[in-house]
């Protein structure tokens, strides 16, 4: 029997706001256990929450990202559960009446695009952080987390392998830096994922019993996740035995996911809506100042790369990754389309390692944007050759005395005119035999005679050869 996965994902996004999701205690990270707080995070008697604008706008954002409707009434609610690193014994969050509802999201996979939807985005508070492994006898418990804003999104059953569940991942972490809510680092918490996975018989439209795999914190660990997950139920369904529903943890080192608790449904929360806070009410104007003011976002960025200029999937999502980088390509081919696709290998084998390799922003790159459009097209002008332009670029990268413009300038002035048909001819008189059968029909001789090119006439451009013996 062929099996078909069903994968959803809950995703929780910490939010890089400067205060908690109901209190004006710091949210910033640190190393310091239980400096964060105040007798607020702590759930003193007493004490009272209060919204975070910063957080609503936060949600706002994402939920117009995702093309989600936004909720223009939604309300918060206490969802009831008792762990050592929750002051409170409950957390504050959504559940009937989340901030955003529905929205889709494409992705670009090696079998072509995919749209996934969504189910809703929810705002609520992240809980503390339990420590076992300080101490031989005791857990610990920091509660600097405690309070944090977090944006939980719940995709639909939509993924069908661990392929897509990593593009999504890789997608939204593109998405929440561009917008500028959280920097979506995975390995510091910032993210993380919970994986629901069933498998079913390919055709079926049935949804199997499900396992959640918890708290999963980098896209690797993902993929290894799901790949054991899915052997595993198929296993089981195959030898006649039933997938029980359980909250599992993935366990890196022996690559296998290993039961936590059995899976709790809505009603073990016993949600009801929070007496303290009071509704979170939008209006038109509010929704729309913010979507007025959202950056061109990723993958606007990815479709006119690639539908309008031209650019390789590949290239696209390499430069998409830095705003900054989509940006500067798209002013050197702003008024140049000849240079698309030059432009866009410059970028991609030039510049952008070079920015990797000194840890800098482009906007710290020390050559006008003017000088690299003038370099290209004496490339492809055939004025000088690439291994040249690659070397005044270096050169001008390390020379802060000299510009690219002037090296060029200065090139060109140095570079003879080259008579392109008088080596032709030369090569023909060099090699009689070759020549007679090449003018013949024996185009394969075409390697043999530009070879001969580059050698004699290492500083000439072979394409210029090439066109002429066609």
């Amino acid at each position: 029997m062929t099996w078909q996965t069903v994968i959803g994902l809950e995703i929780h996004i910490q939010l890089n706001t400067h205060s908690k999701a109901f209190c004006s205690d710091s949210a910033r990270f640190s190393d310091d256990p239980n400096t964060q707080t105040s007798i607020v995070s702590l759930a003193h008697p007493g004490t009272l929450p209060k919204l975070n604008r910063a957080h609503i706008e936060s949600a706002v954002k994402l939920g117009i990202a995702m093309n989600s409707e936004i909720n223009k009434a939604s309300y918060f609610e206490r969802k009831q559960y008792f762990y050592p690193d929750l002051p409170k014994g409950y957390q504050i969050s959504q559940q009937a009446s989340p901030i955003c509802i529905g929205g889709r999201f494409t992705i670009n996979t090696s079998q072509g695009d995919k749209t996934i939807r969504l189910h809703h985005i929810h705002m609520e508070e992240d809980a503390g952080k339990s420590v076992h492994d300080t101490d031989p006898k005791w857990s610990k418990v920091d509660l600097n987390r405690a309070g944090v804003p977090l944006l939980e999104m719940v995709t639909e059953p939509d993924f069908r392998n661990a392929e897509e569940v990593s593009v999504f991942i890789t997608d939204l972490q593109r998405l929440v830096r561009y917008l500028g809510i959280s920097d979506g680092n995975m390995d510091e918490g910032s993210m993380r994922c919970d994986i629901n996975i069933s498998v079913r018989p390919e055709g079926s439209d049935l949804l199997n019993e499900r396992c959640e795999v918890k708290n999963v914190n980098s896209r690797r660990f993902a993929r290894k996740a799901i790949e054991f997950e899915v052997n595993r139920q198929i296993q089981l369904h195959e030898a006649g035995r039933k997938v029980v529903r359980q909250t599992l943890q993935f366990v890196p080192e022996e690559g296998i996911t290993v039961p936590i608790r059995e899976k709790e449904s809505a009603h073990d929360y016993r949600y009801f809506p929070d007496p303290d806070l009071p509704p979170v009410v939008l209006s038109h104007d509010y929704i729309d100042r913010i979507k007025s003011g959202l950056p061109t976002l990723p993958q606007e960025y990815f479709i006119e790369l690639t539908k309008n200029k031209g650019v390789s999937i590949s290239d696209a999502l390499i430069m998409i990754e830095d705003a900054g980088v989509a940006d500067y390509y798209l002013s050197l081919t702003k008024d140049r389309s000849d240079l698309n696709k030059a432009a866009a290998n410059w970028l991609v084998q030039n510049i952008i390692p070079y920015l990797t390799e000194k840890n800098v922003s482009i906007k710290t790159l020390p050559i006008q944007s003017g000088d690299v459009i003038a370099l290209l097209t004496s490339v492809k002008d055939n004025i000088i050759t690439n291994q040249q332009a690659k070397e005044l670029w270096n050169q001008a990268l390390n020379d802060t005395g000299v510009n690219l413009f002037t090296l060029l300038n200065s090139k060109v002035a140095a570079t003879p005119v080259v008579d392109y048909h008088a080596i032709v001819e030369d090569l023909f008189n060099s090699f009689p035999e070759e020549a007679r059968e090449f003018k013949a029909g024996k185009k394969k001789l075409l390697g043999f005679f530009l070879g001969e090119a580059k050698k004699k006439y290492p500083e000439v451009n072979v394409k210029e050869v090439q066109k002429i013996l066609g």
